[in-house]
């Protein structure tokens, strides 16, 4: 029999953890070019920086976009972390696109949104909000 203390965590244990990036791999692989897999598995050997990890994200939702989702929407007040979220400072910081993105809690609702638009406009590039 398995004592209740056996079971439980200790918390050295929560300090080991590593996100595996499973899904991050994956997509990289799969869709990315061989720049983007070569910066991704750079990026990925200190993982544990925030910079990179913002990189790694914004590299991943890039690549959702181009090849999966072809989602061109732009970021809104929709975004319940629009004023705060790093991926979004980090594109402004590099004049890239604004696009939304997966982080999003509201992101589920804009993608049906954006498919019904895309099927009835040919989707222009535009903001929701």
């Amino acid at each position: 029999m398995v004592k209740d203390k056996d079971l439980r965590l200790r918390d050295e244990e929560f300090d080991e953890y590593k996100p595996l990036f499973m899904e991050e791999i994956f997509i990289v692989n799969l869709y990315g070019t061989d720049e983007e897999i070569e910066l991704f598995y750079k990026l990925l050997q200190k993982s544990d920086d925030i910079d990179n990890q913002v990189i790694m994200v914004n590299l991943i939702e890039n690549i959702k976009r181009k090849y999966l989702t072809k989602m061109n929407w732009l970021c809104c007040e929709g975004c319940q972390h629009f004023s705060i979220c790093r991926i979004n400072w980090y594109r402004g910081e590099k004049k890239l696109e604004r696009n939304c993105c997966s982080l999003c809690n509201n992101y589920k609702q804009c993608r049906e949104k954006f498919k019904i638009d895309k099927n009835q406009n040919h989707g222009p590039k535009h903001s929701h909000s």
